[in-house]
């Protein structure tokens, strides 16, 4: 909620920004625009720790949450004054897989969870342009979260409509090409712990232990990442 109302507020500091400027400079962006982005990103879901012992085996956990992440978008810009624009982004997200391992104290096969997620957003897009070269822009808007956990008994995927809110800086070249980079978030998300309702099988005195893990123990989880890209109008 506050990273929301924080967008809300930065949102009409551009706007006031805006219309205080009466210069007649010319638009720095054209009005379509096509952003192709790449970074660091990722399932914000929980680390986890397993406070069990079956027949001498301590059970403890790892996870390597996040990696390279993806973001295509375009979207349409409308004058408001000479060095504002708003307007509509539609986006889609590829974001990097987040891992957790399972080990057993004296036994070599860890159990092996993952986290896989995309979305896909509409945003309300605002930019503030300083000079010929350097902008800032905030996005709000909803996104589409779909989330798959990966188990060794079967994927199990879920979905959710989340808020969004994003911040981007512009470095322009020219008025066709610029470079861009930020972060983008989602807001209202849980912070799921893959292993919080996770319990122990124990096999036969042959067999090592097993790591059982609940379909429904999955929720949506927020996703973020940061990023910087290529930005082109036309």
């Amino acid at each position: 909620m506050k990273k929301f109302l924080a967008g809300i507020v930065l949102l009409n500091v551009i706007s006031n920004l805006a219309l205080a400027d009466t210069s007649n400079d010319q638009m720095l962006f054209k009005h379509s625009y096509l952003n192709l982005q790449m970074g660091y990103g990722g399932i914000l879901s929980g680390t986890s720790t397993l406070p069990y012992t079956v027949t001498d085996h301590d059970i403890s956990s790892s996870a390597n949450v996040g990696s390279v992440s993806y973001r295509f978008s375009g979207g349409y810009l409308f004058n408001i004054t000479p060095r504002l624009q708003i307007g509509p982004e539609l986006g889609y997200n590829g974001y990097g897989d987040s891992y957790y391992s399972i080990a057993f104290d004296g036994v070599n096969n860890p159990k092996a969870i993952e986290y896989s997620g995309h979305t896909f957003d509409l945003l309300a897009n605002s930019i503030y342009h300083f000079n010929h070269r350097w902008s800032i822009g905030a996005k709000l808007g909803i996104a589409s979260v779909h989330q798959t956990l990966h188990l060794g008994n079967g994927n199990y995927s879920k979905s959710k409509a989340l808020s969004e809110i994003g911040f981007t800086g512009y470095y322009q070249f020219n008025k066709q090409l610029g470079l861009n980079f930020g972060f983008l978030t989602t807001l209202g998300g849980s912070t799921p712990d893959p292993l919080a309702n996770a319990s122990i099988v124990q096999g036969s005195p042959d067999n090592d232990p097993e790591l059982f893990i609940p379909n429904d123990s999955s929720d949506v989880a927020n996703v973020g990442s940061l990023f910087a890209g290529l930005s082109f109008q036309f």
